[in-house]
């Protein structure tokens, strides 16, 4: 499953292996274990703040 924040940062989950991986530019910044239904919301709500951020720098 991918989630996409913006043209530069998406969240790409393999929902068989639970492996989340946050992509910035292409490039994977950081892969973790998906983790309760919670946590993987509030990871995907920090990263729509955080690619919003990012947007804002660039405008």
């Amino acid at each position: 499953m991918i989630h996409i924040f913006s043209d530069r940062v998406k969240i790409v989950t393999n929902i068989k292996t639970g492996e989340v991986k946050a992509v910035k530019d292409g490039s994977v910044m950081y892969t973790q274990m998906a983790g309760s239904v919670e946590s993987y919301t509030q990871l995907l709500i920090n990263t729509a703040k955080d690619a919003e951020r990012l947007n804002q720098f660039n405008n």
